[in-house]
């Protein structure tokens, strides 16, 4: 059973197929625990990301406070540097990026010592998104973690995990007085997030570019691709909900800046 978790994990990941995704890794999680196989931890994990993605924050860091303690037991710095990260997602979904700081840390730190260059990308991924939270609002640390990891990801080729990056970047660069910057890094990922990228990233995608060209006042394009990240997000499904109702607020509030200029 822990076996057939394992195989549905990477396609229900990127189909926002949430539900599915939590209730295989369950299954998988207490058969690993029963015969005392590794996998248990891998599987709990799994299922807070997927726990996450349903919008069940508590329910995730407790899954995946599970998982980091089973981590500490067996002695598997990789396996808990993994649940460390994805209780750190929990934690900044559930809006508390102080939460998820040093769970981000440590798990960078492990990552560092085992030098597992896509982990360390990943940690610091995690860290500038952390560190845009409005509750941090810091956009020169968010871009310095940003920039190593988007480098990181391109030198070990990673496409998509490169696009993910840049999408975040992007968000950063204009904070920083930089927006033309982030449309030409956006342009450049366009292709990959269509090659490798699920529906939902095309929604971020189509996001971040609406963003970026408001920051640089054209109106006309912003409101064009928040329709098509609206578009995107509606055919991802249920697990988009929370990206749908991001882009409308930000189509609404382009719309009434355009209907009233002065106010």
């Amino acid at each position: 059973m822990y076996e057939f978790g394992e195989v549905l994990w990477n396609p229900l990941r990127p189909n926002y197929t949430a539900s599915e995704l939590v209730r295989s890794q369950f299954l998988g999680a207490n058969a690993a625990a029963d015969a005392g196989h590794i996998l248990e931890i891998v599987c709990r994990t799994r299922q807070g990301f997927g726990e996450t993605n349903l919008g069940h924050h508590e329910a995730a860091i407790a899954i995946c406070t599970i998982a980091v303690q089973r981590a500490t037991e067996v002695g598997d710095p990789w396996l808990e540097s993994g649940a460390l990260s994805t209780r750190a997602r929990a934690h900044l979904k559930a809006d508390d990026p102080h939460a998820a700081r040093p769970d981000l840390e440590r798990a960078l730190e492990i990552a560092e010592e085992m030098n597992d260059a896509r982990s360390v990308a990943l940690r610091h991924r995690r860290l500038g998104e952390n560190a845009l939270h409005p509750k941090i609002a810091d956009a020169k640390l968010a871009a310095h973690h940003l920039r190593l990891a988007a480098s990181m990801f391109a030198g070990i080729g990673d496409h998509i995990g490169h696009a993910r990056t840049t999408m975040h970047l992007a968000r950063a660069l204009p904070l920083n007085g930089q927006a033309a910057e982030a449309l030409t890094a956006l342009t450049a990922i366009e292709q990959s997030v269509r090659d490798y990228g699920s529906v939902g990233y095309l929604g971020d995608l189509y996001t971040v570019l609406g963003e970026v060209h408001a920051a640089l006042g054209n109106t006309a394009e912003a409101r064009h691709h928040f329709g098509q990240a609206i578009d995107y997000y509606t055919a991802a499904g249920p697990g988009a909900d929370k990206g749908k109702a991001t882009v409308l607020g930000l189509r609404d509030a382009l719309d009434s800046d355009l209907a009233h200029p002065n106010a």
